[in-house]
């Protein structure tokens, strides 16, 4: 009662708005029932006809009823009986089942259609049909149930996708139209391949116009090759005149005119000929705004290109910002002139806090002005030899001076300054170096990563849409979801969702499930957790499974040697860092540099990147010289391509074909240089192929004894694990017996096929 006052208030107070309302509701239910009407009016091959029952599967809640009314009615109109009552009982059944089971579609397929098939079959057996007219109702009974669910999923509000079923049912109407010699079918077939190719949709153009020609082709049989021009005309001018809508004409006609020339008869091609002459027209005269209100592309990939395109110039822009920073920073130290640099500096500060005030200035400093430079400049071997002076020694020129102590002690004081002003200029030289290197390694990062953001793969829509519904199904709406193809054709996936806590066995599920939906095996997702949300990165299996192992020796109680063995995304990692020298500092630069290198390369850095920020990290460690060498091994699981990167490590071996080879090359520790002395090599490795890393104190006796064990180990099918062992085992006698105890480290990685 009291929601029925409030709307007789509501309409008391504003009556035009309620009869604006009403209005709009009765026009949109009008056409409803002319869909419904024209879905029911239109055939294929002049007995097929599923659209009536189709519209009425897949129409909106709000709409089912309207639209069955319109399909109805229709239905007692182009069947002939009893066949006519068979469709007009089966659809209203059919909306009956809407209104009892509301989103229910199974069982509202299974009883139109099975309601369809069972009475037909039925009057048959009967004598009152024949079987043709029997097939005929199966063969609706299954279209429609097609041709509703995909309704279904893509409603006409909701995507392009969703209005191909309306046009289907438009053309057919028209199609099905006796209008004499005016082809209206073909003209709206024309008039809508002008457009999409004019507006350059090229993949939306072809997939419209081929499922609208094949409605045609279905609806009038004797128009086929109507249908197949408007779709060659559409394949020319989308692909030589996307946007010129004088140039679109003349390719648009070209491309008729092989699907023209099949016309069966001259009356035949004289009718298209004149829709084709008419959709022309309609092209030319229609305004630039309509041509225009049609999408580029689709919504969901405009949406996101934009973003990744300005996420890539920015990220660029940001590179180049930092790049001129360190330029600017390396040119102003190169045109400010040194400060305080030589001995100069010593006497002008002494004649500053000594000399000033005393009433022998004038004398020592104007008239024998040469005899105090001298004098002062010998005492500068005395500072550099004891730190001190004695006034008993100190040079004859300065024998007037009548505050000899006082000369001493001011001297002294102005050398110890210019020693801690030497000192915090090397620092800040090094300052100055460490945050150059800084921001021009941190510039190459970010290089790359445009570089990645805008060379992106393929896009699948249609796993896209699926991965994401699959999400949402599971109670996880993504904020973001994009299933691409990269550059060797492996499927990669990455889903956005509100920040959560994942376990290993909820990415294993989510695995399986992504698996499911991309019909590809999906690997374990890598997290990549932000501050309000987390991103799961799903990487197709790879060709290749790396089989690592590593073994070590100590030297003493701590092993200077650190290894890290990791895969992210597709790519197989191991390194090596060996700290200089044994004991807890080596340890200690080994695990600084092998936990860095391995967070930046986790990160998606490239060696070099990672390799320079490290050296920078171990140079501001401490005052103490702080080196480690860095060993690294990438292998891109997919293609099998490898990178081995050096900065001073030891040499290291591959065994293909059951052959072992050194691979070593010039280069310096990390930390040692302001830059990075490093060595890269590139090389393919495949199944069964070994890649072993081996810190120096393997290298007592050479590489040969190494490559020759590791031949013996690949022949003889030993895992890696124990051919680390057995590496260490024997490098650890050999080194004994040469008096030189050193930290031993093996690392190891065989390639296998994946299953």
């Amino acid at each position: 009662m009291e929601k029925l006052s409030e709307w007789r208030n509501d309409t008391e107070q504003h009556p035009v708005a309620v009869r604006n309302t009403a209005a709009r509701m009765f026009g949109h239910q009008v056409a409803c029932m002319a869909w419904g009407a024209a879905a029911g009016f239109g055939s294929w091959y002049g007995m097929l006809h599923p659209l009536g029952l189709a519209v009425v599967l897949g129409a909106a809640e709000a709409d089912y009823f309207w639209v069955a009314l319109g399909a109805g009615a229709v239905s007692l109109l182009v069947h002939a009986q009893p066949m006519a009552l068979v469709y007009l009982c089966v659809i209203i059944a059919t909306a009956g089942m809407r209104w009892a089971k509301p989103h229910s579609f199974p069982l509202t397929a299974a009883l139109g259609a099975g309601m369809l098939i069972g009475m037909s079959w039925l009057l048959w057996l009967g004598g009152s049909i024949s079987i043709q007219t029997a097939l005929v109702s199966l063969a609706d009974g299954v279209l429609a149930v097609l041709l509703g669910w995909q309704l279904v999923r893509c409603p006409p509000s909701g995507s392009e996708k969703g209005l191909l079923l309306p046009g289907v049912v438009l053309v057919t109407l028209l199609a099905n139209l006796p209008v004499g010699p005016f082809w209206i079918g073909a003209l709206f077939s024309i008039g809508t391949g002008l457009v999409l190719s004019c507006r350059g949709r090229r993949e939306q153009a072809l997939v419209t116009m081929g499922v609208l020609a094949a409605a045609l082709c279905a609806a009038a049989p004797q128009q086929m090759f109507a249908g197949l021009s408007v779709l060659g005309g559409t394949l020319l001018a989308v692909t030589y005149a996307a946007g010129d809508r004088m140039r679109c004409s003349g390719f648009f006609l070209l491309g008729c005119l092989p699907g023209a020339m099949c016309a069966p008869a001259a009356g035949q091609a004289g009718c298209f000929w004149l829709a084709f002459v008419l959709g022309q027209i309609m092209f030319f005269c229609m305004p630039a705004p309509l041509v225009l209100a049609v999408p580029l592309s689709d919504p969901t990939e405009s949406a996101g290109r934009p973003a990744v395109s300005l996420a890539a110039n920015r990220l660029e822009a940001a590179a180049t910002s930092l790049t001129e920073i360190a330029d600017t920073i390396h040119q102003i130290y190169e045109v400010l002139p040194p400060q305080g640099e030589n001995y100069n500096w010593v006497v002008e500060r002494t004649q500053e806090t000594l000399c000033s005030h005393c009433e022998n200035r004038e004398m020592c400093w104007q008239n024998r002005y040469n005899d105090t430079m001298e004098a002062l400049f010998h005492l500068k071997p005395m500072l550099e030899q004891q730190g001190q002076l004695e006034f008993t020694k100190l040079p004859g020129q300065l024998s007037y001076c009548i505050h000899p102590s006082a000369l001493c002690a001011a001297v002294e004081r102005s050398w110890v300054e210019y020693g801690a002003r030497r000192k915090a200029r090397a620092r800040s030289q090094g300052m100055r170096a460490a945050i150059t290197e800084q921001y021009e390694a941190i510039a190459q990062a970010l290089a790359a990563l445009a570089q990645q953001l805008g060379v992106q793969g393929s896009r699948d829509a249609g796993r896209t849409g699926r991965l994401a519904a699959a999400f949402a199904s599971l109670g996880r709406e993504p904020l973001a979801c994009s299933v691409t193809f990269g550059g060797q054709g492996q499927l990669q996936a990455a889903v956005t969702l509100r920040r959560m806590d994942f376990s290993k066995n909820d990415l294993r599920i989510l695995a399986e499930e992504t698996s499911r939906v991309c019909h590809r095996q999906m690997d374990i997702p890598q997290v990549c957790t932000g501050k309000d949300a987390i991103t799961l990165i799903f990487a197709e299996k790879a060709r290749l499974r790396p089989i690592f192992g590593m073994a070590n020796s100590p030297a003493q109680q701590v092993s200077g040697d650190v290894v890290r063995q990791f895969c992210v995304g597709d790519t197989a990692a191991m390194l090596l860092c060996d700290g200089m020298g044994t004991g807890r500092p080596a340890a200690v630069d080994g695990t600084v540099a092998a936990n860095l290198t391995t967070s930046l390369l986790q990160a998606g850095f490239q060696p070099e990147t990672a390799a320079r920020l490290t050296n920078v990290a171990l140079a501001l460690k401490s005052d103490d010289e702080s080196s480690a060498t860095l060993d690294l091994m990438q292998v891109d699981l997919y293609t099998g391509s490898a990178l081995l990167y050096k900065a001073g490590a030891a040499p290291g071996f591959v065994v293909q074909n059951g052959k072992a080879r050194v691979l070593d090359g010039p280069s310096l520790p990390m930390g040692l240089l302001a830059r990075v002395k490093s060595e890269t090599r590139s090389l393919r490795l495949y199944a069964g192929d070994w890649a072993v890393l081996v810190s120096d104190g393997m290298l007592m006796d050479g590489t040969d004894w190494i490559a020759q064990q590791l031949e013996l180990c690949a022949a003889s099918g030993s895992s890696p694990a124990d051919t680390a062992a057995l590496l260490v085992r024997t490098g650890k006698m050999r080194a004994q017996r040469s008096g030189r105890p050193d930290d031993i480290t093996v690392t190891v990685m065989r390639l296998e096929q994946a299953t």
